[in-house]
């Protein structure tokens, strides 16, 4: 299991077929006059396996927000099922999402950690930051 990418957004939405929509992607700037401020973010991770192992397997995501302080300011864990591949000849992929609210009280960068833990307990990671400043 690798993590092949991630994506900060906004927001996600979810179509009906299963299609997930990534709304305010790459605003990774928050400029704001007056601290604390209240935001959303979320992050959609793309996960790939390289063997079968991850067939009806149970994965767990845990997700952090670190303020230029070190601070958490957002935490987020979760676990989901994964199932059989529609296709078995295709390689396996499957995307996660959060969303979580935040009060930022700090100028400076945030790195959202991710950390995505197999049935055997091997880790993928990922990082990603994002920056508050004030207007220039």
């Amino acid at each position: 299991m690798k993590i092949e990418w991630i994506i900060l957004a906004e927001g996600f939405g979810s179509a009906s077929n299963g299609a997930v929509t990534a709304i305010g992607v790459n605003q990774n700037l928050i400029v704001t006059s007056n601290l604390p401020v209240m935001t959303k973010r979320a992050i959609m991770v793309h996960l790939g396996a390289d063997d079968d192992g991850f067939t009806n397997a149970e994965l767990g995501l845990a997700v952090k927000v670190l303020s230029p302080s070190g601070e958490v300011v957002a935490a987020q864990t979760s676990s989901m099922k994964t199932g059989a591949p529609p296709w078995p000849d295709l390689p396996v992929t499957f995307d996660v999402f959060a969303e979580f609210p935040m009060r930022l009280a700090e100028y400076g960068t945030y790195v959202t950690d991710v950390e995505i833990t197999a049935p055997d307990g091997t880790q993928a990671k990922a990082q990603a930051s994002f920056y508050v400043r004030a207007p220039q």
